[in-house]
């Protein structure tokens, strides 16, 4: 390379602006005025020498590399694979032949490789390059789910070492990466195919997808001049994936999908010469991107299938993980956009909806902080005033009745629930411990425990203990002193002080310590009764019936007669009698916090501590600036909370009803299938041996039903009118809160049955929820729309729908089945299922299922630290139970498709994998629990909540499956499941 240089005299010198250089003449050092002229007026060549020179480098370069290129070779191997019939210049789309390889040693790596990297968590080994697509989101369609996520496909990390000590110890599988030339070959040819099948529209946007191109496959590796040279063809053959039905984003670079994304795995293996047949769809491209890109294939599925099928979620920058609640906002706010405020016609509530929403956008930019607080005083003064020992004021029964009223929970809640006398009976009413909440919008505030979660963060370089950890998060939590000064600092803001300071000093000191008392009430009677245990109770129905006499006696403190009255009959003294039956759930808890009470606070003190609570979440929710940020999102979820059947009747409009029915019909028909199949195996069961109790199944089955979504048109407008439409944000939301439990009540005030479809839409489910449920009085499953619209694919293969729908529902199925369901008839009536005879046998399940965690379990974090935990057994139990069984439930419906896919294009294997539909539906499964989030974040979960860890939850379910420990020819499992009950010899 050549080059024009001039050293610099380092004497200074005057210049002038006529002596700067100029691009191409280089200034001479030394020289005088007159000599620098004469070689300036002198023609300078040396710029485009020097251009010159580095293009002949370049060729130089190019020849060498051209002449070294084993263009032979690659002659051969195209001849090879051509000859094995990969119909590539002539491809349709229906089939995809991976190439072979000429590397003898692909397929004869010793084990101690193979098992020295199963050892350690790895997405990509480190001597591999990757080349990944880029997937970008799309306006999604309104009737079925989204994978709406930018997806790249096995980023590069460094391994992580793994070993999973919480079960069974499963055999090491063999995994294998492809070598460079194969893994060449293949992107070659593969992008020549998607090459010959795109259509202009995806030509016109593939420039963008490549330049952010990276590979797809985590084993694939293309050397840099590789990539250069196919750069073209890359960029041509990205697909971006449109359906007409169904609400896929847009995924991109099929090419890098195109070559053998997995080493081989064990089990049944699909190899692409024994099922040519491939579904031709865009849509099937979507979804084999989508699955591949999510799974780490260095992990092996017999060791931690989580980690297997979604490890590239958690490391990977460009995956995002699934938002179900952030797509019904977003369906929500495209509905409030179309309500037309000036137009009487649309319904009360719609206009309501969006006027409340609106207001919550601009409520802090009209509203300063003093106006605010003033109007917080207007409310207060309806709802009750402080008083002493000597006041002439409400009792504390009229108080307690006030705060219910405002949807205010303090000592406890009243809400209704299915009779024990059965589904076609009419409601009953529940007592239950509050839920630990000090706010209007969320169930779980500041002062609740969300700076204690953030504050017990473990330290990274260490073993971890979770019982410690959570230990340490519940004594912060019952730590009240900062919510006790923020309730004192809420009461002087409101001026509650008497205009004798001396004397509101101490009123306020008082008010204060009465506070701090109903707070040790409470967290004395959590430490004799822990919070995973009113879980426990209100999951497997651990209630025990009450008449009000029987309350009157056991709670003296208040008058029972009185407050029901007040609160559920609205001052219709004759539905209250002591002839009703009163359900009390976690009776422990609430005599415990009645002794308490009775112990520590006098009435008055009482009474002026739970007022006290109500003005400071008043104060907190509606006084204090929340901010701007991410305003939208707060007041969509705000208005959803206080306006559910608006939201619920808004949210459905924004689908097409014709599609949504034919959806619905597809979905019922998993249902039916899934019960049918049931029905036959508890038909077939040699171990139900006796023939009563099989009939009595077999009816619960034939009876129970499946409940989808909710009424689309919205009922008769309740406890708002017109001139409400006028009030400000605060006053709406008030007369919501209010309006929220007389909707409630009226169920109850009404002889109203809980079978019917408003009753079950508004008390047990939401159309906007994004998860199904199973309803034992009701013998009914419910499947919002939200969770339909965020997990269903209108024209994906079944065994997909299956694995990530159809599994939900045979999961709420099982769940009429557990400890607890199984105490329910056909009729919802609270009468056991099964005789005493055959009794042992579901008794024997519930014993195996506790015994799986009735002791510390560990679990690896990777880099050599752990996580060691003991947790309520019980809690999880029912979990567990439909968990374990459902997986298989829904396999076996799919079984005989999945054994003749060739003859149904419904079971068509997908595009660009070399694992069969077998594995692609415990895949589809499995990475419905993906999540970004580590097993540390899940540290109070684990104690409070039924649902394990994902990360534990995906490989008990697996390692109890027997299909798929035969699919992934995986160790034999340890735990019977309720399947076995039901195995016939087939």
């Amino acid at each position: 390379m050549v080059a024009a240089l001039l050293i610099s005299d380092s004497r200074p010198r005057e210049s002038t602006q006529s002596e700067m250089p100029r691009k191409g003449a280089y200034h001479i050092a030394n020289s005088s005025p007159e000599e620098g002229l004469s070689i300036r007026q002198h023609k300078d060549y040396s710029y485009p020498a020097c251009l010159a020179s580095m293009l002949a480098f370049l060729a130089i370069c190019l020849i060498i590399i051209a002449c070294t290129f084993p263009w032979k070779h690659m002659k051969e191997e195209l001849k090879n694979v051509r000859e094995d019939g990969s119909e590539f210049d002539k491809f349709d789309g229906s089939r995809l032949t991976s190439p072979k390889t000429t590397d003898p040693d692909f397929h004869a790596r010793s084990d101690d490789d193979t098992n020295k990297r199963h050892k350690s968590k790895s997405t990509v080994p480190p001597q591999l390059e990757t080349v990944k697509p880029t997937v970008t989101a799309t306006d999604v369609d309104e009737n079925t789910t989204t994978l709406s996520h930018q997806s790249s496909i096995v980023p590069t990390t460094t391994k992580k070492e793994h070993d999973d000590d919480y079960g069974d110890v499963a055999e090491e599988g063999s995994a294998k990466s492809s070598k460079n030339e194969e893994i060449a070959d293949a992107v070659s040819e593969a992008t020549t195919v998607g090459a010959e099948n795109t259509t202009e529209e995806i030509k016109s946007s593939s420039s963008s997808v490549a330049a952010t191109t990276e590979a797809t496959i985590a084993s694939a590796k293309v050397t840099e001049t590789t990539v250069e040279a196919k750069e073209q063809d890359v960029q041509t053959s990205s697909v971006s994936a449109s359906t007409t039905s169904s609400t896929i984003s847009s995924v991109s670079a099929v090419s890098s999908a195109s070559t053998d994304p997995t080493p081989k795995m064990q089990g049944d293996q699909t190899s692409n010469s024994d099922h040519d047949s491939r579904c031709p769809s865009q849509l099937c491209s979507t979804i084999a991107s989508r699955q591949l890109s999510l799974m780490n294939v260095d992990a092996n599925p017999c060791d931690d299938f989580y980690e297997y099928a979604c490890g590239s979620l958690r490391i990977s920058r460009n995956l995002a993980e699934p938002n179900p609640d952030a797509q019904v906002n977003e369906k929500l706010r495209m509905a409030i956009k179309k309500v037309d405020m000036q137009n009487r016609s649309v319904p009360l509530r719609h206009r309501f909806f969006k006027s409340f929403y609106q207001d919550c956008l601009d409520y802090e930019n009209n509203f300063n902080y003093k106006e605010r607080l003033n109007k917080a005083k207007t409310i207060l003064q309806s709802v009750g005033t402080f008083r002493d020992d000597h006041a002439d004021s409400m009792t504390l029964t009229d108080l307690v009745a006030k705060m219910l009223q405002y949807n205010s929970a303090p000592l406890f809640d009243i809400l209704l629930d299915v009779s024990e006398a059965g589904r076609d009976a009419p409601f009953s009413i529940k007592v239950v411990p509050p839920l630990p909440r000090n706010s209007f919008f969320y169930p779980n505030g500041h002062f609740n425990g969300g700076h204690c979660f953030v504050d017990t963060t473990p330290p990274e370089e260490e073993n971890v203990t979770m019982d410690t950890l959570y230990e340490k998060y519940t004594e912060c939590k019952n730590n009240e002193g900062s919510y006790i000064d923020s309730v004192g600092k809420a009461l002087r803001e409101f001026g509650t002080l008497s205009d004798d300071q001396g004397k509101g000093e101490v009123w306020m000191t008082s008010t204060k310590f009465g506070v701090e008392e109903l707070l040790r009430s409470k967290i004395l009677t959590s430490a004799q009764y822990a919070e995973a245990n009113i879980r426990i109770d209100a999951v497997n129905k651990g209630y025990e019936m009450f008449t009000i006499n029987e309350l009157q006696n056991q709670y003296s403190m208040l008058n029972w007669t009185d407050l029901l009255t007040k609160v559920v009959a609205v001052n219709n003294s004759t539905l209250i009698n002591d002839k009703i039956a009163i359900q009390v759930y976690s009776k422990s808890y609430i005599t415990e916090l009645f002794n308490q009470l009775d112990i520590n606070s006098a009435e008055a003190a009482l009474y002026n501590a739970i007022l006290a609570m109500f003005w400071h979440t008043l104060y907190t929710d509606f006084v204090v600036a929340k901010g701007n940020c991410d305003r939208p999102n707060f007041c969509t979820f705000a208005a959803q909370r206080f306006m559910d059947d608006a939201a619920s009747s808004l949210y459905l409009s924004e689908f097409d009803s014709a599609a949504m029915t034919t959806i619905h019909a597809q979905v019922r028909e998993m249902f039916r299938k899934e019960t049918t199949l049931l029905a036959t195996r508890i038909r077939h069961s040699p171990q139900i041996k006796d023939e009563t109790e099989k009939d009595k199944l077999i009816e619960k089955l034939e009876n129970m039903r499946i409940e989808i979504s909710g009424n689309r048109k919205p009922g008769p407008e309740i406890y708002i009118v017109e001139k409400d439409l006028q009030e400000d944000y605060f006053s709406k939301a008030i007369r919501l809160l209010k309006r929220r439990r007389q909707r409630m009540y009226s169920d109850y005030r009404l002889g109203r049955k809980p079978d019917k479809a408003s009753q079950i839409w508004s008390h047990f489910s939401l159309p906007t929820l994004t998860n199904a449920n199973a309803v034992y009085g009701l013998n009914a499953v419910l499947v919002p729309q939200g969770l339909i619209a965020n997990k269903y694919i209108q024209g994906a293969p079944e065994y997909i729908n299956m694995g990530i729908l159809g599994t939900i529902i045979a999961h709420e199925i099982i769940h009429h089945f557990d400890s607890t369901g199984v105490d329910y008839n056909a009729d919802g009536k609270r009468s056991t299922a099964v005789t005493t005879q055959n009794e042992n046998i579901f008794q024997d399940l519930t014993t195996q299922l506790d015994q799986q965690f009735s002791f510390q379990k560990s679990y690896n974090l990777g880099n050599g630290r752990f996580a060691d935990f003991n947790i309520h057994s019980e809690l999880s139990q029912n979990e567990r139970f439909a968990d374990i069984a459902a997986i298989d439930v829904a396999y076996e419906v799919i079984k005989k498709g999945l054994e003749h896919e060739s003859e149904d294009e419904s079971y068509l294997n997908l595009p660009y994998v070399n694992y069969n539909q077998s594995k692609s539906f415990f895949l589809a499964h499995a990475q419905t629990f993906c999540t970004k989030k580590e097993f540390l974040d899940f540290r109070v979960k684990l104690y409070e909540g039924e649902h394990l860890p994902p990360q534990i939850r995906v490989d008990m379910i697996m390692r109890n499956s027997r299909y798929f420990i035969k699919t992934f020819a995986c160790p034999p499992r340890k735990t019977q499941s309720f399947q076995d009950i039901l195995q016939t010899d087939d």
